[in-house]
């Protein structure tokens, strides 16, 4: 595949739109809800429309495709942000490094938190599929390519993708996560960081 075409599909990733082994972070209760305490640096920001809780690297920014802005100053009453939650970091700007960096949390990464279609409308792992964990959630993921516009599910692309199905505030409202990013940053480190940004979810 032609270096064209690669960073085709990084522009188009951006606009269309970690099994961590350490131990678990203390957690504090507060107004009954259970709050883990975030990684040294990350932010803890609350979805208030879509009522949970998540723990973020502090470079990660909010993206409505178009621009960004930092989780500091986005309003929780913009439906354009908070009803289709979609952060990136710095490096998901195209183009992308031909090499990842070794740090996850500076190689390109979206990470987008919504209710669930009812169809997914995404080809790849069969996600409602999956066996459902001791926390209720259904989880796969799919390396890819993209080739005039379109993504195809090869194991042998650059791109990867990571999904999941988690409860949410109530068992009619669970909670849809995707993160995209580099195959090679996937498999060096950013699993982990995804795996510990899911677990820190907390729905209200």
């Amino acid at each position: 595949m032609s270096l064209l075409c690669v960073v085709a599909g990084i522009a188009l990733l951006y606009f269309v739109w970690i099994r961590d082994d350490s131990e678990p972070e203390p957690t504090s209760e507060t107004q009954g809800v259970v709050e883990p305490i975030c990684p040294s640096g990350w932010t803890d920001f609350d979805n208030s429309a879509l009522r949970f809780k998540i723990c973020l690297p502090s470079n990660m920014l909010f993206s409505n495709g178009r621009s960004t802005q930092n989780l500091s100053t986005v309003s929780q009453t913009d439906p354009a942000f908070v009803n289709d939650f979609h952060v990136v970091n710095p490096a998901f700007a195209p183009p992308w490094p031909p090499t990842p960096p070794s740090d996850p949390t500076l190689a390109p990464l979206r990470i987008a938190v919504r209710t669930p279609a009812a169809d997914l409308g995404i080809e790849g792992c069969a996600l409602r599929a999956q066996p459902v964990d001791a926390k209720g959630v259904q989880s796969c993921s799919d390396a890819f390519f993209i080739l005039d516009g379109l993504p195809y599910v090869d194991p042998a692309g650059d791109l990867h993708r990571f999904r999941a199905i988690l409860p949410g505030s109530t068992p009619a409202r669970p909670l849809y996560l995707q993160a995209d990013s580099m195959t090679a940053a996937w498999a060096t480190g950013q699993q982990a960081l995804v795996q510990r940004v899911l677990e820190s979810i907390r729905p209200y």
